[in-house]
Protein backbone atom coordinates (compact mmCIF):
# COMPACT_ATOMS: atom_id res chain seq x y z
CA UNK A 1 0.00 0.00 0.00
CA UNK A 2 2.87 2.37 0.80
CA UNK A 3 4.20 1.93 -2.74
CA UNK A 4 0.83 2.86 -4.23
CA UNK A 5 0.60 6.29 -2.53
CA UNK A 6 3.35 7.96 -4.64
CA UNK A 7 1.89 6.48 -7.82
CA UNK A 8 -1.57 7.81 -6.91
CA UNK A 9 -0.15 11.29 -6.22
CA UNK A 10 1.69 11.23 -9.54
CA UNK A 11 -1.50 10.24 -11.35
CA UNK A 12 -3.41 13.09 -9.72
CA UNK A 13 -0.69 15.54 -10.78
CA UNK A 14 -1.04 14.48 -14.40
CA UNK A 15 -4.80 15.01 -14.33
CA UNK A 16 -4.12 18.77 -13.99
CA UNK A 17 -2.00 18.72 -17.16
CA UNK A 18 -4.69 17.30 -19.42
CA UNK A 19 -4.43 19.28 -22.66
CA UNK A 20 -7.97 18.32 -23.70
CA UNK A 21 -9.61 19.35 -20.41
CA UNK A 22 -12.42 21.83 -20.72
CA UNK A 23 -11.41 25.42 -19.76
CA UNK A 24 -12.68 26.37 -16.33
CA UNK A 25 -12.93 22.73 -15.16
CA UNK A 26 -9.45 22.75 -13.74
CA UNK A 27 -8.65 26.33 -12.74
CA UNK A 28 -5.05 27.38 -12.76
CA UNK A 29 -3.98 25.85 -16.05
CA UNK A 30 -1.47 28.03 -17.88
CA UNK A 31 -3.70 28.39 -20.90
CA UNK A 32 -6.50 29.83 -18.71
CA UNK A 33 -4.35 32.53 -17.14
CA UNK A 34 -4.19 36.10 -18.47
CA UNK A 35 -1.41 36.82 -20.89
CA UNK A 36 0.36 40.12 -21.66
CA UNK A 37 2.55 40.72 -24.68
CA UNK A 38 5.83 42.57 -24.38
CA UNK A 39 5.48 46.37 -24.05
CA UNK A 40 1.80 46.07 -23.07
CA UNK A 41 0.55 47.04 -19.65
CA UNK A 42 -0.56 44.21 -17.42
CA UNK A 43 -3.72 44.14 -15.30
CA UNK A 44 -1.81 45.90 -12.48
CA UNK A 45 -0.98 48.82 -14.81
CA UNK A 46 2.75 48.10 -14.99
CA UNK A 47 4.61 47.29 -18.21
CA UNK A 48 4.80 43.54 -18.81
CA UNK A 49 7.63 41.93 -16.92
CA UNK A 50 8.39 45.08 -14.93
CA UNK A 51 6.68 44.60 -11.59
CA UNK A 52 8.12 46.96 -8.98
CA UNK A 53 9.79 45.37 -5.96
CA UNK A 54 7.73 44.96 -2.80
CA UNK A 55 7.53 48.15 -0.77
CA UNK A 56 8.30 50.43 -3.72
CA UNK A 57 6.54 53.79 -3.55
CA UNK A 58 4.90 54.83 -6.83
CA UNK A 59 5.89 58.22 -8.27
CA UNK A 60 3.05 60.65 -8.26
CA UNK A 61 2.41 62.42 -11.54
CA UNK A 62 3.53 66.07 -11.59
CA UNK A 63 0.67 68.41 -10.91
CA UNK A 64 -0.21 70.73 -13.76
CA UNK A 65 1.77 73.96 -13.68
CA UNK A 66 -0.25 77.12 -13.07
CA UNK A 67 -0.71 79.73 -15.79
CA UNK A 68 1.10 83.07 -15.48
CA UNK A 69 -1.99 84.76 -14.06
CA UNK A 70 -2.56 81.93 -11.55
CA UNK A 71 1.13 82.11 -10.58
CA UNK A 72 0.87 85.85 -9.93
CA UNK A 73 -2.30 85.39 -7.87
CA UNK A 74 -0.63 82.66 -5.83
CA UNK A 75 2.42 84.91 -5.39
CA UNK A 76 0.21 87.78 -4.19
CA UNK A 77 -1.43 85.55 -1.58
CA UNK A 78 1.86 84.08 -0.34
CA UNK A 79 3.54 87.51 -0.33
CA UNK A 80 0.62 88.79 1.75
CA UNK A 81 1.12 86.32 4.60
CA UNK A 82 4.83 85.53 4.37
CA UNK A 83 6.54 88.71 3.12
CA UNK A 84 4.31 91.69 3.87
CA UNK A 85 4.81 91.63 7.66
CA UNK A 86 8.37 92.86 7.03
CA UNK A 87 8.42 94.19 3.45
CA UNK A 88 4.92 95.74 3.51
CA UNK A 89 2.27 95.11 0.88
CA UNK A 90 4.01 97.49 -1.53
CA UNK A 91 7.47 95.92 -1.03
CA UNK A 92 9.07 99.15 0.26
CA UNK A 93 10.26 97.59 3.54
CA UNK A 94 7.81 99.28 5.91
CA UNK A 95 5.74 96.34 7.12
CA UNK A 96 3.96 95.91 10.43
CA UNK A 97 6.99 94.52 12.29
CA UNK A 98 9.08 97.54 11.25
CA UNK A 99 6.48 99.86 12.76
CA UNK A 100 6.92 97.94 16.04
CA UNK A 101 10.72 98.27 16.15
CA UNK A 102 12.10 95.42 14.06
CA UNK A 103 14.92 96.49 11.69
CA UNK A 104 13.63 97.47 8.26
CA UNK A 105 14.42 95.06 5.42
CA UNK A 106 15.63 96.50 2.13
CA UNK A 107 13.02 97.87 -0.23
CA UNK A 108 12.34 95.45 -3.08
CA UNK A 109 12.41 98.46 -5.42
CA UNK A 110 16.11 99.32 -5.02
CA UNK A 111 18.23 99.16 -8.16
CA UNK A 112 20.26 96.31 -6.63
CA UNK A 113 17.19 94.10 -6.09
CA UNK A 114 15.63 95.05 -9.43
CA UNK A 115 18.88 93.96 -11.10
CA UNK A 116 19.10 90.70 -9.12
CA UNK A 117 18.35 87.55 -11.07
CA UNK A 118 15.24 85.49 -10.42
CA UNK A 119 17.52 82.70 -9.19
CA UNK A 120 19.09 85.05 -6.63
CA UNK A 121 15.66 86.13 -5.35
CA UNK A 122 14.54 82.50 -5.19
CA UNK A 123 17.68 81.65 -3.21
CA UNK A 124 16.82 84.33 -0.62
CA UNK A 125 13.20 83.15 -0.39
CA UNK A 126 14.26 79.54 0.15
CA UNK A 127 17.36 80.04 2.34
CA UNK A 128 16.96 83.49 3.87
CA UNK A 129 19.61 86.19 4.25
CA UNK A 130 20.59 88.44 7.14
CA UNK A 131 17.63 88.66 9.51
CA UNK A 132 15.25 87.12 6.98
CA UNK A 133 14.53 83.47 7.82
CA UNK A 134 14.38 80.61 5.36
CA UNK A 135 10.89 79.93 4.02
CA UNK A 136 11.81 76.55 2.54
CA UNK A 137 9.83 74.58 5.15
CA UNK A 138 6.80 76.87 4.90
CA UNK A 139 6.38 77.05 1.11
CA UNK A 140 5.60 74.22 -1.31
CA UNK A 141 6.20 74.11 -5.04
CA UNK A 142 5.32 76.38 -6.97
CA UNK A 143 4.91 78.97 -4.16
CA UNK A 144 8.56 80.16 -4.03
CA UNK A 145 8.53 80.81 -7.80
CA UNK A 146 5.18 82.53 -7.45
CA UNK A 147 6.62 84.92 -4.84
CA UNK A 148 9.50 85.81 -7.17
CA UNK A 149 7.04 86.41 -10.03
CA UNK A 150 4.92 88.63 -7.80
CA UNK A 151 7.98 90.61 -6.62
CA UNK A 152 8.85 91.20 -10.29
CA UNK A 153 5.28 92.40 -10.92
CA UNK A 154 5.52 94.72 -7.89
CA UNK A 155 8.80 96.13 -9.17
CA UNK A 156 7.36 96.68 -12.62
CA UNK A 157 4.20 98.28 -11.25
CA UNK A 158 6.22 100.95 -9.42
CA UNK A 159 8.34 101.89 -12.43
CA UNK A 160 6.02 101.45 -15.38
CA UNK A 161 5.93 104.54 -17.63
CA UNK A 162 2.56 106.27 -18.06
CA UNK A 163 2.85 105.64 -21.80
CA UNK A 164 2.52 101.89 -21.08
CA UNK A 165 -0.99 102.41 -19.68
CA UNK A 166 -4.12 102.23 -21.78
CA UNK A 167 -6.27 105.41 -21.90
CA UNK A 168 -8.81 103.78 -19.57
CA UNK A 169 -6.10 102.90 -17.03
CA UNK A 170 -4.59 106.38 -17.30
CA UNK A 171 -8.02 107.99 -16.65
CA UNK A 172 -8.57 105.73 -13.63
CA UNK A 173 -5.14 106.74 -12.27
CA UNK A 174 -5.95 110.43 -12.74
CA UNK A 175 -9.26 110.01 -10.87
CA UNK A 176 -7.48 108.27 -7.99
CA UNK A 177 -5.14 111.24 -7.44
Amino acid sequence: MKRLAPVALLALAFVGCDADAEPGLLPGLMRDQPRVDAYERGPDGHPAGRVPPPGAVPRAPRPPQPSALELLELGRRVFGFACSPCHGYDGRGQGAVVVHGFPAPPSLHTPRLRAASDAALLEVVLHGRGKMPSYRALLRDPEPRAVVAYVRALQLSQRAPLSALTPVERARLERAR
